[in-house]
């Protein structure tokens, strides 16, 4: 018999932790053990040594971050916060400070959360599979930034898709880019809605391009970084009477649940820019991204993988490379590089 997985609750809600453990319980491979607080929960770690913590933020005394950093520092799991949505940045500091994943609490009913039960325990297996150095070096990376280059003319643009562990390696690669850089930049990365605008904020401000939230029919500028809303589709079009893209979004049927989704974005860049695509997978759950490189290869595009050591979660990018269509798999500390080349 499989040993159970260990799932420290930690909240200040009776309620909630109520809630949480109503929806684990329901999965036999999981046990549960709760705390009140930021330092309850530092004793229990030490006395019943959990695999995976659940953490809430806003919490009286030591707040969600401040315990998050204490069990970093002194007793290195695997954490996954549990949010709100009136907070976003905090979420992308607790990333920062080496959380693996978060989830949205519900905001009314208990039945709210039993309706993310799958996520729940999802994430929760999936934790238990990271390796705890890799969430370090992703937080830590911080690529030194590439000094400036000469673009060929021509279309071109990069899309880059992500999700468990993407915001970290996401910031440390839109940094690492020169000033001069003057390609369009497409970014899905797996997010819940009312998050992406507060990520794209954080990106502009670490990075010396523009980023920003993508808008509904917005005409595509160079040098500029656009991210894919929470709950919505981006895609790229070139409509006949125009010379400039334009980026679309829809809220048709998520593709194989996501909402947006890389493939979508990638097949549509692909099909606008042929062989000056660039097409970028980072660490994620799942497949999402895999046919998209696949189409983007196929059109005489470049593709670059993140390889297994520097990723969080290496199911993005193992199906890219299993489908045969990664031109490079390199460390998350040489994909920037390996981008300027690509459109150099």
């Amino acid at each position: 018999m499989l040993k159970p997985t260990k799932v420290l609750v930690v909240d200040d809600s009776a309620l909630m932790r109520l809630m949480i453990r109503d929806v684990l319980s329901s999965e036999p491979t999981i046990e549960i053990e709760k705390a009140v607080d930021g330092r309850d929960a530092l004793k229990k770690i030490t006395s019943w040594s959990p695999d995976v913590v659940t953490l809430d933020i806003n919490m009286p005394g030591m707040n969600g971050l401040e315990t998050l950093e204490r069990i970093m520092k002194e007793y290195p799991t695997r954490v996954i916060m549990l949010s709100g949505l009136d907070d976003p940045k905090t979420v992308f500091d607790a990333l920062d400070l080496g959380a693996i994943d978060f989830i949205v609490k519900p905001i009314q009913k208990a039945s709210s959360l039993k309706q993310l039960r799958d996520e729940v325990i999802a994430k929760i297996h999936m934790a238990v599979q990271v390796d705890l150095k890799k969430v370090t070096n992703s937080r830590s990376a911080r690529v030194a930034r590439v000094k400036r280059s000469k673009f060929r003319a021509g279309k071109k643009a990069v899309a880059i898709g992500a999700s468990t562990g993407g915001p970290p390696a996401l910031e440390s690669i839109i940094r690492a880019l020169p000033d001069d850089f003057s390609c369009p930049v497409f970014i899905v990365q797996h997010l819940p809605v009312g998050f992406t605008q507060s990520f794209a904020g954080r990106l502009n401000s670490a990075s010396k391009l523009k980023v920003k939230e993508a808008e509904h029919g917005e005409v595509v500028q160079n040098g500029v970084v656009y991210i894919a809303p929470g709950g919505f589709n981006m895609t790229v079009d070139r409509p006949k009477s125009m010379i400039a893209e334009m980026l679309r979004l829809d809220q048709k049927s998520p593709q194989n649940g996501l909402r947006p989704c890389v493939d979508r974005m990638m097949l549509s860049v692909a099909e606008v820019y042929g062989p000056g695509s660039v097409g970028v997978i980072l660490t994620g759950m799942g497949k999402d991204g895999a046919q998209g490189m696949s189409v983007i290869k196929e059109s005489g595009g470049k593709t670059i993988v993140q390889d297994r050591k520097s990723s969080v979660v290496f199911g993005m990018p193992g199906a890219a490379i299993k489908k045969r269509c990664a031109d490079k798999v390199v460390s998350l500390k040489d994909i920037a590089e390996e981008i300027i080349k690509a459109v150099s």
